[in-house]
């Protein structure tokens, strides 16, 4: 059931006495009319009330409002209106009615009071007009009504959204309305605050000071163009592309677009539609594509785009003259197998392919590069080194495909093939240099090992003055002989890059003070004064090259030594920094001797360079000393300098950096103590040592050296003879040559360590005494399994040394044998 809002009507208007008509008329009328008392029964219906449900007159007269209409509409709609009507209201409502022979109909229903003899109300009369057609006349305007107004909607949703700049036009030229996509050209403001402008106006046209369409040049404007149009032939304009320049951030600049236009109507008036398509990026990135796409077309750089499937979309010219194709369309859709083929290998066409395969992978911005070969139709290789890239739209999300950009490498892979070859030729020349420098050190060591020694045991026995001022001379030549060859040694390593420093632990007032026992003969001799001062706070528990070290400084001072002719040397150390670590010490070597020129200075530490000819042959040497010192400082951190006066003398320092012993034994002095041990078990056990060399010379140097030194020694010429003496006899300690006939010493080492050797002890301590001096050596030795190296020429003190350093070790090895 259907309700409408009542429409009270006047009381006055409707007296009941006014339309109290006979029965006759009554039933005439069209209109449904009935009279219902305050039981709410019926006291009388019209013929038309009593056809609505399809009774007669007769029946309907007694029955209640509620038999006839149902109780629920009764309750609900008629009882509620007819009671106001009893309370002297004049009601009028509308109500949706089921009636059993015309369905459920809409009826717009009046009450009006009825009143008696006395003029009380004793009822209603109620009167009825079908509206049925007048509701659905209703609904169908409403719904058309709704649906225009959606349609409404729609179209100014679709013309505010539109990505396509719009606006609206009446026929006197000014614009009432635009979207937000014409915002960025004309501005934020709001419509309603411009008080209708026109076109020129709202865009920021640069000729609208003026009035849009009132400069000269406005004749060319498209959009007047097109409003013209279609006010003055209601037709539509579309594509007309224009450059104008509009005032767009306080700033006057171009912009590309594309004009169209629709006639329009709203309200009843005549409006145009005009649509501004913004081009300007999309001609800018024309433009850098066309920039581009030149740059490339004359370059001299392969440019090649292919779609996803590596098929051929564009080249630029570079690659059509490598290939000798002349159209680049006929290239369109095909792959590098159909184009190559005959020219590349397949191994390279398949290479070519994985690398664009790869690149397709890559995240946008990131490229592969990669050398790429064709062979050409002589057979000569050419080599192109390629950037691979994947390529994307201007979203940057839909992929477009790889493109390559090769340049020919060609001359520069055949001039690095050139140097790598001259590298490798100088390389074997170095090696080559490095084999004679060694062969050269074995083959002088090994008789000046033979001079030094017998010249060594002839100054132990009786000599009369004269016999020991000769041998005397040939030691201090044969050192000097020594010294430079050392040099020249030195030297090479360094120019090669092999040149180590081996870190151990050393105490730095005990190595300098061995360094100025060594010194102090050469001294006296002068009548110098040799003097050495440290500094109180100078770390002497270090962790550096100790020989190196050494090295450095007794070159130093050999060489003030020997450029001085009176007065004294001072040699001084302190310390210039300091960490928990480290510490940089300064060294400092004072002589009172010639000095050095000043011209000169830039020659002191260059290799091969002598300040006079006539010094270098009054003093000697080889040039090598300083230019040796200043690479070895280098190596250990620091720097090497100098000042000098002439004829007052030199100073001479350099820094180095050092570690420190973390932790320092309580006795610093293992050597003596090892000497103690070693003097000890001479007394217990006279150690036999086996000497293992095959120079006749040599043999006779090693065991006079030590029979002075007073150990017991046998003699085995080469490896082989080793391994049987020491199978046969039991022996403390061997001294192994390395190059020697039959069987060389690293041979002998290792067969001596194996376990199926036959020697019961064979794990016997083995010193190298070799002429092999070279970087390295020492290391091929060690690993060979030997304990120790010596480096010939040996001297008496050195072998000393070492023998005493082993021998205890020997001898607690003996003890826990005995023991277990």
């Amino acid at each position: 059931m259907k309700q409408r809002k009542d429409v009270n009507m006047p009381t006055q208007a409707h007296k009941p006495e006014n339309i109290a008509l006979p029965q006759s008329v009554m039933d005439a009328l069209p209109h449904p009319i009935a009279m219902v008392g305050r039981d709410y029964l019926y006291q009388y219906v019209n013929l038309a009330y009593a056809r609505f449900f399809e009774r007669s007159t007769e029946e309907i007269k007694g029955l209640s409002v509620s038999d006839l209409m149902g109780e629920e509409l009764f309750e609900q709609s008629i009882k509620p209106h007819i009671n106001r009507c009893l309370g002297g209201e004049t009601i009028s409502y509308e109500v949706f009615v089921p009636f059993p022979g015309k369905g459920e109909r809409w009826m717009r229903m009046q009450y009006f009071p009825s009143t008696d003899e006395k003029g009380s109300i004793s009822g209603i009369i109620s009167h009825g007009t079908d509206i049925t057609e007048e509701k659905k006349q209703q609904e169908i305007t409403l719904k058309r009504h709704e649906t225009e107004l959606q349609e409404q909607a729609n179209l100014k949703a679709i013309f505010d959204v539109s990505p396509v700049g719009k606006m609206i036009v009446n026929e006197k030229g000014l614009v009432t309305r635009i979207n937000a996509a014409l915002m960025p050209i004309a501005g934020s403001e709001p419509l309603e605050k411009r008080a209708l402008k026109n076109p020129g106006d709202i865009l920021g046209c640069e000729y609208a000071l003026q009035g849009c369409r009132n400069h000269e040049n406005c004749s060319h404007c498209r959009i007047s163009a097109v409003l013209n149009r279609i006010f003055e032939t209601g037709q539509s304009s579309t594509d007309i592309e224009s450059t104008h320049s509009f005032t767009i951030s306080n700033k006057l600049n171009p912009v590309s677009f594309i004009v169209g236009g629709a006639p329009l109507f709203i309200s009843g008036e005549r409006h145009a539609l005009i649509t501004l398509m913004d081009i300007t990026a999309h001609r800018k990135t024309e433009e850098r594509a066309a920039y581009l796409s030149a740059i490339l077309e004359s370059s001299d750089t392969i440019a090649v785009l292919k779609d996803k499937d590596l098929r051929y979309i564009h080249v630029n010219k570079a690659y059509l003259k490598l290939t000798g194709h002349n159209d680049p369309e006929a290239l369109r859709d095909k792959t590098d197998r159909d184009l190559f083929h005959g020219i590349a290998s397949p191994e390279d066409i398949q290479m070519f392919m994985e690398g664009d395969e790869k690149a397709m992978l890559l995240p946008h911005g990131e490229e592969l590069t990669m050398e790429e070969t064709i062979r050409t139709d002589d057979g000569k290789i050419r080599t192109f080194l390629s950037r691979k890239f994947p390529v994307y739209g201007q979203d940057c999300k839909k992929f477009i495909g790889v493109a390559t950009l090769s340049n020919e490498i060609t001359g520069r892979k055949e001039m690095e093939e050139e140097l790598r070859l001259k590298r490798q030729q100088a390389e074997a020349a170095n090696i080559a240099k490095s084999n004679f420098l060694a062969n050269m050190s074995h083959e002088i060591r090994t008789p000046m090992n033979g001079i030094m020694g017998m010249n060594t045991l002839l100054l132990d026995t009786e000599l009369n003055a004269e016999q020991r001022s000769c041998a005397e001379t040939i030691g201090s030549c044969a050192s000097s002989l020594m010294g430079i060859i050392n040099d020249i040694l030195d030297l090479s390593r360094i120019e090669s890059g092999r040149m180590e420093l081996h870190i151990s632990d050393y105490n730095l007032n005990r190595m300098v003070q061995d360094i100025l026992s060594a010194m102090e003969f050469n001294a006296r001799q002068k009548d110098l004064k040799l003097c050495f001062s440290i500094a109180p706070e100078t770390p002497t528990n270090l962790r550096g090259d100790s020989l190196r070290l050494r090295q450095i400084i007794l070159n130093i001072l050999d060489n003030a030594i020997k450029f001085t002719e009176k007065g004294e040397i001072r040699l001084h150390i302190h310390p210039l920094m300091e960490s928990h670590k480290e510490v940089l010490l300064h060294f400092s070597i004072e002589d009172t001797g010639i000095g050095i020129p000043e011209e000169k200075n830039g020659l002191v530490f260059q290799k091969f360079s002598q300040l006079e000819p006539c010094i270098t042959k009054k003093y000697g040497g080889s040039g090598l000393g300083l230019a040796i010192c200043k690479e070895l400082v280098e190596m250990m951190g620091g720097q090497i300098g100098f000042f000098s006066i002439m004829g007052q003398g030199s100073n001479f320092y350099f820094t180095i950096i050092q570690e420190k012993q973390q932790q320092v034994l309580e006795n610093p002095m293992p050597s003596d103590t090892s000497s103690g041990k070693a003097q000890e078990l001479f007394h217990e056990k006279t150690a036999r040592i086996l000497v293992v060399e095959d120079d006749a010379t040599n043999q006779v140097v090693a065991l006079g050296i030590l029979k002075k030194l007073g150990f017991s020694a046998n003699l085995a010429e080469d490896g082989a003879q080793a391994l049987q003496k020491l199978k046969t006899d039991t022996y403390d300690l061997v001294l192994m040559d390395v190059q020697m006939p039959v069987m060389d010493g690293l041979e002998a080492t290792k067969k001596i360590r194996s376990a199926d050797s036959g020697i019961e002890n064979s794990k016997i301590t083995i010193i190298a005494m070799t002429a092999y001096a070279m970087e390295g050596d020492r290391e091929k030795c060690l690993a060979a399994g030997m304990d120790d190296y010596i480096a010939k020429p040996v001297h008496a003190m050195e072998l000393k040394e070492k023998v005493e350093k082993w021998l205890p070790l020997i001898q607690e090895k003996a003890h826990e044998k005995k023991e277990a």
